[in-house]
C-alpha cells in the first residue's frame, strides 16, 4: 500500500468520436448493465482509491453537459487539436498545472479549478470491464518499484492487433504495434491495455518531449515510454492474464458483448452468495438491483434499475422488476410486472 498521504488523480480519455455506434449518444454514455460505460470506469476508479477525475472530451461536448451536472469530483478539458493519445492527456494539464505544459496541447476546461496529484493514472473511458482490485494493485506495485511511469500488460490469447509489450530484466523494453512487429514479436501475447500510471510531473515532462513523426502525425502516449528510457528511468510493467477486464466498447456488437461477460460474471457472484437463477442464460440484471440471499429467480426475468429483493423471496418465470422493492418473504407470481419508475 502506498503511503496514506499520497496523492492519486485520474485522466480518463473520452474524447473518442464513436462513429461505429451510430448514435447521436457518446459512445461512452450508453449503458452497460443499467450503467454509462463512462459512470462505470469512474466508480472503478473510486473503489480503487482515486478519487479525483480528469475527463477529457472532444468539442462535441453537450452530451456530456448532463453527467458532469451536479458532480464536484469530475473535472473536465476539451480536447482541441485531437491529435493522438498524447496530445489527449496534454490537454488535461490545464487542468494538472504541470511544470512542463507541453507546447503542442491546446484545450479549454470546462469544469473543475484544478488538481495538484502526485500521481496520475491514465485509462480511456471505454472500457467497461475494469476491476479495482487490478487497478489497486497496479497502482501499488508501481509506487513501490519506485519507477516514474508504469503500464498494465495483459497476456491476450489472441494478441493480433495490439501493441505488443516487450520487456527485459529492467522492465518495459519497447511497445510493437502489430504493423510493425517481427514474426518473433507477433507471438508475444503480453500486449498493451493503454492503462498507464506515472509521477505527474514526469508525466508532462515525458510528453513535452514526444513528437509528431509518424505516418498520422499524431502524437503517441506510448512514446512516453521510449522518452522515459532515454531519461535512464525505468518502465514497470504490471502483467495480468483478466484480459477480458480490458476490453473496449466501439459498436453496439461488441457492446452486447461485455455486456453479456459482465453479466455472466454477476450471475456466477449471486449463484456462489446463496442466489438461485433457474437458466441464468435467459435472465437479465442491472448491476444496480440489489439482491438477498436464499432467493429464486426464475428463467426469463428482467431485474432493471434500483431494484431491492428481500430475503428468502421468490420470483416467479418471465417477471419484470423495474425500480421494485420486495420485502423478504415474498412470492412474486409469474409473469408479473412491477415497476416503481
Amino acid at each position: 500500500m502506498p503511503p496514506k498521504d499520497t496523492t492519486i488523480a485520474s485522466i480518463v480519455l473520452a474524447a473518442g468520436k464513436g462513429t461505429r455506434m451510430k448514435s447521436a449518444t457518446p459512445k461512452v454514455l450508453h449503458h452497460v448493465n443499467g450503467v454509462a460505460i463512462l459512470q462505470r470506469v469512474l466508480d472503478t476508479l473510486n473503489l480503487a482509491g482515486i478519487k479525483e477525475h480528469c475527463l477529457i472530451l472532444s468539442p462535441e461536448v453537450d452530451g456530456f453537459l448532463p453527467f458532469l451536472k451536479g458532480k464536484p469530483g469530475y473535472q473536465a478539458v476539451i480536447q482541441k487539436n485531437r491529435l493522438g493519445t498524447g496530445d489527449a492527456v496534454a490537454a488535461a494539464a490545464a487542468i494538472f498545472k504541470p511544470h512542463d505544459i507541453p507546447t503542442f496541447s491546446s484545450s479549454e476546461i470546462i469544469a473543475g479549478d484544478g488538481i495538484t496529484s502526485e500521481y496520475v493514472l491514465i485509462t480511456a473511458a471505454d472500457t467497461p470491464a475494469l476491476c479495482p482490485k487490478i487497478i489497486q494493485s497496479f497502482v501499488d506495485q508501481a509506487i513501490a518499484s519506485g519507477s516514474s511511469v508504469g503500464v498494465i500488460g495483459m497476456h491476450q490469447p489472441d494478441p493480433y492487433g495490439y501493441g505488443r509489450l516487450v520487456v527485459n530484466t529492467q522492465g518495459l523494453e519497447k511497445v510493437v504495434e502489430e504493423k510493425d512487429a517481427s514474426d518473433t514479436e507477433r507471438r508475444i501475447t503480453l500486449c498493451n491495455t493503454g492503462v498507464i500510471f506515472a509521477k505527474t510531473e514526469q508525466l508532462f515532462s515525458y510528453l513535452s518531449r514526444t513528437t509528431n513523426q509518424n505516418a498520422q502525425s499524431e502524437f503517441y502516449l506510448t512514446d512516453c515510454f521510449e522518452v522515459a528510457r532515454h531519461a535512464g528511468d525505468s518502465v514497470f510493467v504490471f502483467e495480468t492474464e483478466e484480459y477480458q477486464r480490458f476490453a473496449g466498447v466501439n459498436s453496439r456488437s461488441q457492446l452486447v458483448e461485455i455486456e453479456a461477460w459482465l453479466q455472466d460474471q454477476r450471475k456466477r457472484d449471486l449463484l456462489n452468495s446463496g442466489v438461485t437463477i433457474n437458466l441464468p442464460n435467459t435472465v437479465y440484471i442491472d448491476e444496480t438491483c440489489q439482491i438477498d440471499t436464499d432467493i429464486i429467480i426464475g428463467a426469463n426475468c428482467c431485474l432493471l434499475g434500483n431494484t431491492t429483493i428481500g430475503k428468502s423471496s421468490i420470483i416467479g418465470a418471465g417477471t419484470v422488476l423495474n425500480n421494485a422493492k420486495i420485502p423478504q418473504n415474498s412470492v412474486i407470481s409469474p409473469g408479473s410486472n412491477i415497476s416503481n419508475s
